[in-house]
């Protein structure tokens, strides 16, 4: 329950006048509006609020906080990574699994920083290997759901590492190494692929055919006379059809992933649902 003191409200209780009182979260660069449960002459309740208590404390504070860096594995064709730097709250842990479970990633457990670090101050990011690594610095902070350093790596091959690094201190508070076992090939948890998992779907309601034909011609997914032969059919359930049961019939894994990158990217919206399911 969050008891916020509000004045100029009588000693006796009226359930309408809640309804004309509001309470304004700040949080990072967003506001919310919370309803409130009940007024009183010196405060008002909230009995479920939908931030986290403990964040409004430590941001107002400005305090230094044990921390986390939860690392998830995208599904990507190419390695990408998404590290969270945040306070150790399991509000926000249950937030970052739930953003990242709907995307099909899978977390990569490694254990968190040994000392606490100082709320507001900034970090880097950076690894053993050739990387793209966005943002390039982040602030530790307590927002829902919190921000994360995308690492991209495009030939990953081997062990690397990841070193994290805060600015004002200038030192590394954490380092451990990333195995290719633990990212390495499919991330699915099930025996068939997504895409064969929901190949009816895909069939039926995919609409942008033509621009992932392109797409996986490009990428070396299909062949230009696989290409011809799916490209050839009348209407889009037909090429689909020609495609899951042609070039995509004997591709691996790693190909399908590719196709499942397309489609995310241009079938946003279908392949959100079908997550969902």
């Amino acid at each position: 329950m969050a008891t916020l003191k509000q004045q100029g409200v009588g000693d006796r209780y009226d359930p309408s006048i809640k309804q004309k009182v509001r309470v304004l979260h700040v949080e990072g660069r967003g506001v919310s509006i919370e309803q409130v449960d009940k007024v009183t002459r010196f405060h008002v309740k909230i009995l479920h609020p939908s931030f986290s208590l403990r964040g409004v404390i430590l941001q107002a504070l400005g305090c230094s906080v044990h921390c986390d860096l939860q690392i998830y594995r995208a599904r990507t064709a190419h390695l990408t990574l998404h590290a969270y730097l945040m306070p150790c709250d399991p509000a926000l842990t249950q937030a970052v699994e739930k953003q990242e479970k709907c995307h099909g990633s899978t977390r990569i457990l490694k254990p968190r920083p040994e000392k606490s670090q100082w709320l507001t101050s900034d970090f880097y990011l950076t690894t053993s290997c050739p990387s793209d690594v966005n943002p390039r610095r982040l602030e530790l902070a307590h927002v829902d759901p919190p921000n994360f350093f995308e690492v991209f790596i495009r030939d990953a091959d081997s062990d690397f590492s990841l070193n994290l690094s805060c600015k004002s201190r200038k030192q590394t508070i954490w380092n451990h190494e990333i195995r290719a076992a633990e990212y390495r090939g499919s991330i699915l948890t099930s025996d068939q692929h997504f895409v064969d998992l929901h190949q009816t779907a895909l069939i039926d309601r995919v609409s942008q055919v033509g621009p992932i034909l392109d797409r996986l011609l490009k990428s070396g997914v299909i062949t230009a006379d696989g290409y011809s032969d799916v490209i050839a059919e009348r209407n889009n359930q037909k090429k689909m059809r020609a495609l899951f049961d042609g070039p995509l019939k004997g591709c691996g894994p790693e190909c399908k992933d590719q196709f499942l990158e397309i489609l995310t990217e241009l079938e946003p919206y279908l392949i959100n649902h079908l997550k969902l399911e």
